[in-house]
């Protein structure tokens, strides 16, 4: 009888898992398992938890659902908070687990706890969380392409998306009771002004996917209204359940497909695709680049000058600027986790480029608030805005202009800066 243990990590969910499936499958039982990083529950130096509220309550919300669909199909679950490695082998050693199964994660600290634990354990690792897995591509890392349009003219033309895995019916082999004690069950009021009101885990993501995509059909509109920055529906707001793996970006492109086949095929409906695939291209660089996308001479090693002014950065977060759309932005995150792809954009040129502060002080404030934190995107668009990563220059914006083309009416600006 071989007992398996399967620990999740950014992919919470059931239906499209592979490396659960792969668990399954060599397993008479299985001990499924998930555990919350000590270092995500204390402070950050710079000031700030390291995981915000409302990123904390979107996970915890996100592990509820998932448990509680483990549940339906006999399954049980166990939730640890602590040293990721300690806590796994100490579950396997008490499971007698013969092996590990995980997911494989580009993030730099998941791919040091997977080395750790393999000299120790038998432990595979499968990439569940891309649109093409490494060996999807049609390159080899050494030949990953530096911008994003090679990468994509390459893929879109060689590369082919895996078949959509479906959920377990039965998951009654399990072993360890349901632990809860560590999930927070206090709630934070939602914002009536914000533009992501909803909450995580798989259920909420298909409900969401079945309302933009297929009741309101938004997607046909998606890339005239994406740059929007009041309201649910502008963007797809798929990122949140994408980030903690609630739902996989195979799943949104086979549903996209499917629209595309049934009802219409556009520009828009490709667009939502292409930001998918942008995505995936960040997850490979994080692959590729591992610790060096937290330089702060990024992936190209150029050296730059930045400050690392507190009390400038401190305004930042503040929303305590000299611009009023700057500190609308922030307000809105601070309010709900949450913003706008367009204002992130600004805020973080103007933190770079207008205050001349340090880029990984930006994305490490952003890592701490955001409901949609994913490191690669996350840290890969810190680069490309500071001019360090897959970006041969600086991205600078105009926030001013900026305020006049997507704020024209100040609206947006109004509805957050308190007036």
């Amino acid at each position: 009888m071989k007992n398996v243990l399967y620990w999740f990590k950014n992919n919470l969910r059931l239906k499209d898992n592979p490396s659960l499936q792969h668990a399954l499958e060599k397993s008479d039982r299985v001990c499924l398992v998930y555990i919350i990083e000590d270092r995500l529950l204390g402070r950050h130096p710079l000031g700030f938890d390291a995981m915000g509220d409302y990123r904390e309550q979107f996970l915890y919300q996100s592990l509820k659902s998932l448990s509680e669909e483990i549940i339906k199909l006999g399954g049980k679950l166990v939730i640890r908070s602590g040293d990721p490695v300690e806590e796994i082998l100490r579950l396997a050693t008490e499971f007698k687990a013969e092996e590990i199964v995980t997911s494989l994660d580009p993030g730099d600290y998941e791919r040091s706890w997977d080395e750790e634990i393999a000299n120790k354990y038998k432990l595979t690792a499968i990439d569940d969380g891309s649109l093409y897995s490494q060996e999807d591509l049609p390159f080899s890392y050494l030949d990953l392409p530096m911008s994003f349009t090679a990468f994509r003219k390459k893929v879109e033309k060689r590369a082919k998306v895996r078949t959509e895995v479906g959920p377990p019916s039965d998951l009654s082999k399990g072993f360890h009771k349901l632990d809860m004690e560590n999930l927070n069950n206090s709630s934070l009021n939602v914002d009536e002004r914000s533009a992501f009101p909803y909450e995580g885990g798989e259920v909420s993501a298909w409900k969401r996917i079945e309302n933009y995509i297929w009741l309101r059909q938004r997607i046909k509109s998606y890339k005239k209204t994406r740059n929007g920055l009041v309201g649910t529906e502008y963007s797809s707001k798929f990122s949140p359940w994408l980030a903690n793996g609630s739902i996989s970006p195979v799943s949104i492109y086979h549903q996209i497909r499917k629209y595309e086949s049934e009802v219409v095929s556009n520009m828009s409906t490709y667009w939502l695709y292409f930001e998918i695939l942008w995505r995936d291209y960040f997850r490979h660089v994080g692959f590729k680049f591992r610790e060096t996308i937290f330089h702060l001479s990024g992936i190209r090693n150029i050296p730059i000058d930045m400050n690392q002014d507190q009390n400038l950065f401190n305004k930042w977060i503040a929303g305590n600027t000299d611009d009023a759309f700057v500190n609308a932005n922030m307000n809105e995150l601070a309010g709900t986790g949450f913003m706008s792809n367009r204002g992130r954009q600004n805020v973080a040129s103007y933190l770079i480029h207008d205050l001349g502060v340090d880029w990984r002080w930006g994305a490490t404030y952003f890592e701490s608030q955001l409901v949609d934190y994913d490191t690669c995107s996350n840290w890969g668009n810190w680069m490309y805005i500071a001019g360090v990563g897959n970006s041969r220059q600086p991205q600078v914006f105009d926030t001013k202009k900026q305020a006049c083309m997507y704020d024209r009416d100040k609206k947006y600006t109004r509805l957050w800066s308190g007036e």
